[in-house]
């Protein structure tokens, strides 16, 4: 018999968070995204994490995905975001530094993909201040015509015209997450907490059915 699924709201900064935050979802196969919300990076998720808090006692559960960015580190940037009690429907993760540390973190196959040698990736991704520039950088060395020229920025621009489907064709053909949870710890822990958030969704879900049929 087929497990039914929970739905849930996902919440994210951009496109690569959103594909980095399926590709989790869906390997846990216990929740099914009903809704996706991303409409201005992470200081609309700021503004707007007491709302998801507190419709997540009554509507959906939410599964909200940011980055660390400029913040010294986690437990600063919750304090000042989560002054609140987190409800128990909310999970609310962090990506060290950026969600592009997760994909160096996968450094053989990124390194092949991006066509620079794998010795130029640390194996401490999340330890890289700037994984958004760090990965520019090494575009730039690339091998590959359309690396070099379509995933670093030009002129005013923040990234370059490719970087986006460029980096999504990445993670949807050639990302590993189990590797790169090895060497990103946040990924490692946004995994887990996914995990026990799912169990623990399905497990109320069956309580409610189980009182139901009383």
């Amino acid at each position: 018999m087929k497990r039914a699924q929970t739905p849930i709201i996902l919440v994210i900064e951009d496109q690569l968070q959103r594909l980095v935050a399926r590709k989790l979802i869906e390997q846990q196969n216990m929740l099914s995204i009903s809704r996706e919300l991303s409409e201005g990076g992470n200081q609309y998720i700021k503004s707007n994490l007491k709302k998801f808090n507190e419709a997540a006692e009554f509507a959906l559960p939410f599964v909200v995905l940011t980055d660390l960015d400029a913040y010294d580190c986690p437990l600063v940037l919750l304090r000042e975001w989560l002054p609140f009690k987190r409800h128990k429907n909310l999970l609310f993760r962090i990506a060290v530094r950026e969600v592009e540390a997760w994909l160096l973190a996968d450094r053989i196959n990124f390194a092949k993909f991006l066509g620079v040698p794998v010795s130029r990736i640390t194996t401490d991704p999340e330890g890289i201040p700037k994984p958004k520039e760090f990965i520019f950088e090494l575009a730039r060395r690339s091998k590959k015509h359309s690396i070099k020229e379509g995933i670093p920025p030009k002129g005013t621009a923040k990234t370059g015209q490719l970087y986006n489907p460029l980096l999504a064709q990445f993670v949807l053909q050639h990302w590993s997450l189990e590797t790169a949870a090895e060497h990103a710890p946040s990924l490692a822990k946004f995994a887990l907490r996914l995990e026990e958030f799912s169990t623990m969704l399905a497990l109320e879900g069956r309580n409610v059915e189980a009182q139901a049929r009383k």
